[in-house]
């Protein structure tokens, strides 16, 4: 609804503290110390599948631009645990917004959505549409695929603190990026 992800603190599965469990003594004898302590019936069996609990607009994309073809609400069958309808559907409306599928009762991709599903996946819907726009009306999709491929997979900040004085640059950490 928020169009946000948020991070909240939730309640161990009662499968989770059991396969934790399990992991003990795989490799070395030890002792096992559960940090929590939740009264009988509070704790879930299983934990809330990953489907559930993502940010459903990638999914989307990413089944559109598949070999399958295919949707999220065509795909939902198949799934034993199902992420709500009205998500799915903000989802859609998401991808509307920013130009990759068409409002015809087929939601086709777009010609801009056929262009970014040729992108490699930068994680991020806006930062594809960024470097697509980078890439065909600045001309400086190199130099912006090169800092998101960085982005996607460095911890930035740990790296930009041990990058030596003389290469930093005065217009800021992307640019020092591009200059390392």
């Amino acid at each position: 609804e928020l169009e946000r992800t948020e991070l909240k603190e939730i309640k161990t599965a009662e499968s989770t503290t059991k396969q934790r469990l399990g992991r003990l003594g795989r490799t070395q004898p030890g002792d096992y110390y559960a940090l929590y302590d939740y009264p009988a019936g509070e704790q879930r069996k299983y934990p809330v599948p990953q489907i559930c609990q993502s940010d459903l607009v990638n999914i989307e994309f990413s089944l559109r631009k598949s070999r399958l073809r295919t949707t999220l609400r065509e795909f939902l069958q198949y799934l034993p645990d199902k992420p709500e309808r009205e998500f799915v559907d903000d989802a859609i409306k998401q991808l509307q917004r920013l130009k990759f599928v068409d409002s015809s009762p087929n939601e086709h991709l777009t010609p801009l959505g056929k262009a970014i599903a040729g992108l490699p996946d930068f994680t991020s819907l806006p930062m594809s549409k960024a470097v697509y726009k980078a890439l065909t009306r600045y001309h400086c999709g190199r130099d912006l695929i090169l800092l998101a491929s960085i982005l996607s997979v460095l911890n930035t900040s740990t790296i930009l603190k041990s990058i030596p004085t003389e290469y930093k640059r005065s217009e800021g950490d992307f640019m020092t990026l591009l200059q390392v």
